[in-house]
């Protein structure tokens, strides 16, 4: 958003011999990392794009949001006039990372549509949504599990969140393909958060393989691992300086952040499928198995596109998101007549 950050950037660049000749490089006044989720939603027919403007409430006003947060609402109305892109107005407040789309079908946490809409039903949030989008079929799952949610989680367990978004634990990867986030029995005990979210994680995945498209057909169901997240928390006691953070706890107390990690939350763009890794050295064997183990489900959904494993994605896992939430592809289309 300023020239620090876009010398710093040309750095980058530079360091790693980066081919210029396509990239543009454009600056906004207004911060926006995970430009997926108050960024441009694209809608095309293949000849044009649009884009979906849905209300921008902070994920739903979630802690520590800031006055410049809020204002993120704005950047696509300025991308669409910067780049002539007309657009489609939804009344519901509603973010990117909320929405997993097919050619026909929205697919959607319950619980993500309902804290941003209050005062509406399922039903009403869902028919705005597909108006809006163009499709023909909305599949509700109904609870989010604890990681995606923002500030205290459970017992003295805190971190950053979306409070609800999908695409941190499904992810279609065709119109009939969905890949689904499901927790090891082997760690699902190794702290309370991840006792509770095995469990929902489980429902979900029940409700999806009961999902039917509009056609009235089941979805092949893909299950995909989750790493261990007991390895990436970071405990902590609280201290004067941080009790804002914890207002559930007192200063002298034991509190645990964990980063909003996991696989599901990959890219999939011009001959590629970037995805989080996890292994290091020194971790235990299964976790590199998972890493492997995703990888190798994405080569097979995607076999004439190169899998690119991002060991750094914690940086945004510790902000709440990830690679899907910090990315937003903008649809190709056929220029000129025929």
């Amino acid at each position: 958003d300023n020239q620090m950050a876009r010398d710093r950037l040309d750095k980058l660049l530079d360091e790693e011999n980066i081919d210029r000749s396509n990239i543009t490089v454009l600056e906004h006044p207004i911060p926006n990392t995970f430009i997926r989720d108050a960024g441009p939603l694209f809608l095309t027919d293949g000849k044009s794009l649009k884009i979906a403007d849905f209300g921008w409430d902070c994920y739903g006003g979630a802690r520590f949001c800031e006055e410049k947060d809020y204002r993120r609402g704005e950047v696509d109305h300025d991308l669409a006039d910067r780049f002539g892109w007309s657009v489609v107005a939804g009344a519901v407040d509603a973010e990117g990372g909320g929405l997993e789309v097919t050619n026909d079908v929205i697919l959607a946490y319950a619980d993500f549509a309902k804290s941003r809409n209050p005062d509406m039903s399922l039903d009403e949030i869902g028919q705005v949504l597909l108006t809006t989008y163009g499709k023909d079929h909305m599949i509700w799952i109904d609870e989010s599990p604890l990681l995606e949610q923002n500030g205290h989680k459970i017992g003295g367990f805190y971190g950053q969140g979306a409070n609800g978004h999908i695409d941190t634990t499904m992810r279609f990867v065709n119109d009939h393909t969905v890949l689904v986030a499901v927790m090891s029995e082997a760690d699902k005990d190794k702290s309370p958060i991840q006792a509770h979210d095995y469990e929902v994680l489980q429902r979900g995945l029940k409700q999806m393989q009961a999902a039917r498209n509009a056609q009235g057909e089941p979805f092949t169901v893909i299950e995909i691992p989750v790493p261990d997240i007991s390895l990436h928390t970071n405990t902590m006691q609280v201290m004067p300086f941080t009790a804002d953070f914890f207002p559930e706890h007192e200063v002298g107390d034991t509190v645990h952040y964990v980063p909003a990690m996991g696989y599901a939350n990959f890219l999939i763009t011009n001959g590629a499928v970037l995805v989080s890794a996890y292994w290091q050295e020194g971790m235990p064997e299964s976790e590199r198995i998972k890493d492997e183990r995703m990888q190798s489900i994405l080569a097979e959904q995607f076999p004439d596109r190169e899998i690119i494993p991002l060991t750094k994605t914690l940086l945004f896992n510790w902000n709440g998101g990830g690679i899907h939430c910090a990315t937003q592809q903008e649809p190709a289309v056929i220029s000129g007549e025929g």
